[in-house]
């Protein structure tokens, strides 16, 4: 099974850095995560990466990382600032132990698919309880 979560804060966590300004970067600093060598191991190291893409976008979009996505030839150019105040408060609750089994929780008894969009909700409604 993938873990989105692990990916989700994998993902958050490299950026907050802020030494990955790009795409290539971000990747390169994330390839030996765990729950990243199993997503490239279930659907391939392409898809993966294009997921990895979509995942970051979705970051920018929803306001959790301040970036921005440019259409290129074969693809897309990311640049990427840091994380938003939002981005920063999702990290600090998967520092929170019950954070993850809570997440799963709700997920499963909602049928929420874990989308960056949904994880995000989900966090926000954990940060509130």
């Amino acid at each position: 099974m993938i873990d989105y979560l692990g990916i989700y804060k994998v993902l958050l966590e490299s950026i907050s850095t802020g030494s990955e300004s790009d795409f290539q970067s971000l990747l390169d600093s994330i390839t030996k995560e765990k729950s990243i060598l199993e997503l490239r191991e279930k659907i391939g190291d392409e898809k993966a990466s294009l997921y990895l893409q979509d995942m970051v976008q979705d970051f920018i979009n929803i306001g959790l990382v301040v970036g921005a996505v440019t259409p290129a030839d074969g693809g897309r150019l990311f640049y990427l600032d840091r994380l938003t105040p939002q981005g920063y408060l999702q990290l600090q609750q998967f520092e929170k132990k019950s954070t993850i089994e809570k997440l799963k929780s709700f997920a499963k008894k909602d049928g929420i698919a874990p989308t960056p969009a949904n994880i995000t909700k989900l966090l926000a409604t954990l940060m509130w309880d």
